[in-house]
């Protein structure tokens, strides 16, 4: 049963943090805390693949961020004032395991009260979401693997900016594109799909069913697709290509014109989508914030999948230059949402690294 905390920004597990109590068993109280913070467009109902784990091993803080699922009521502008609300609330002694843009804000929190954080588990996350323009890149070069970026292995303005113009024209839509992006190439997703879908934009009596034979449809076309080519394939393009794919199956999953594969969805109405505002915060940090100079005082685990359209595992050598003492994992054959596709190897690994810490 989830516990009402700190203006409605917590929901916790077996821990009350209004005065810092522990479940009465004395064993429980070296239990490990950990928080999980969601990402872009989700809410905290999108770990309820692992919930029920979670919860059978530590002390779990899921957080809605501002604007979003249980805290649409709540606001901040900006990366800082998010942190800022949930340092207020975070315990001593905590793991912080983040999502996506979740595990930007936490490696932003972590800067922010490094004495409270013991370790962070870092899941398909980067130090920065954008592509930085550098004026030391020949943009003119014939190598078809270069970029007018010293950060290459992220996603490019227009991709961003895409998102951030479809989101003016219609949220409903935009976030079903993005969630189907997160499946694409994943074998026997539609279950993943559905629970996505059914726990973060729509309530029980939703088409669901017919969302989610649209998403497999996109899957059907794209695989298809000689300029697509797949996600196999894309694995071996340039980056260069791999962006100009990207924002081209974005375009074509969440347009609003008349060939747009999910305008035949029926409307349907939204029961937890974000507000507009906590949306365009989350796309400005993705696109603006710079994590790569952070040096963290905590043992930090990063996990990326190996069919991640958004964030590329080549990312993984960019990575270890800048963080060499970080553990990394590379899921096999997982994409952008392991913990729901592949949830007993990704348990396997985080419960490995948690655990070794004090």
């Amino acid at each position: 049963m989830y516990q009402i905390l700190s203006e409605l920004l917590v929901k916790t597990s077996g821990l009350d943090l209004s005065e810092n109590k522990y479940p009465a068993r004395p064993e429980e109280n070296s239990v490990k805390t950990l928080m999980l913070l969601h990402g872009w467009g989700m809410n905290s109902q999108v770990w309820e693949p692992i919930r029920e784990v979670l919860e059978s091993q530590y002390h779990i803080l899921w957080v809605d961020l501002p604007g979003h699922g249980f805290n649409r009521h709540c606001k901040a502008e900006n990366l800082e004032q998010i942190v800022r609300l949930i340092a207020e609330v975070t315990p001593d002694n905590t793991h912080l395991m983040g999502w996506s843009l979740g595990g930007m804000v936490a490696q932003a929190l972590e800067q922010k009260i490094p004495d409270k954080i013991q370790s962070m588990t870092l899941v398909t996350s980067t130090p920065r979401f954008s592509q930085v323009v550098s004026d030391n890149v020949d943009s003119d070069s014939d190598d078809p693997d270069s970029s007018n970026s010293d950060w290459p292995h992220a996603m490019s303005d227009e991709v961003l900016n895409r998102f951030a113009d479809n989101l003016k024209q219609d949220t409903e839509k935009t976030l079903k594109g993005f969630i189907a992006l997160q499946f694409i190439g994943v074998k026997n997703s539609k279950q993943a799909q559905n629970i996505l879908i059914d726990h973060i934009l729509f309530d029980g009596n939703s088409l669901i069913d017919k969302t989610i034979d649209v998403i497999e449809d996109i899957n059907e076309e794209i695989n298809r697709s000689k300029k697509w080519g797949g996600v196999l394939r894309q694995a071996q393009q340039p980056i260069g290509q791999a962006q100009h794919d990207l924002l081209d199956n974005l375009n074509k999953t969440v347009s609003l014109g008349e060939h747009s594969v999910l305008s035949n969805i029926e409307e349907t109405r939204p029961s937890n989508i974000p507000t507009t505002e906590a949306l365009d915060v989350g796309l400005s940090i993705l696109k603006q914030a710079d994590l790569r100079k952070a040096m963290p005082s905590c043992p930090q685990h990063w996990v990326f999948s190996e069919y991640d359209r958004l964030i590329p595992k080549e990312v993984i050598n960019d990575l270890i230059s800048l963080r060499p003492d970080a553990e990394i994992t590379l899921l096999e054959k997982a994409g952008h949402a392991p913990f729901i596709t592949h949830t007993e190897a990704f348990l396997k690994h985080i419960n490995r690294f948690i655990d070794a810490q004090p």
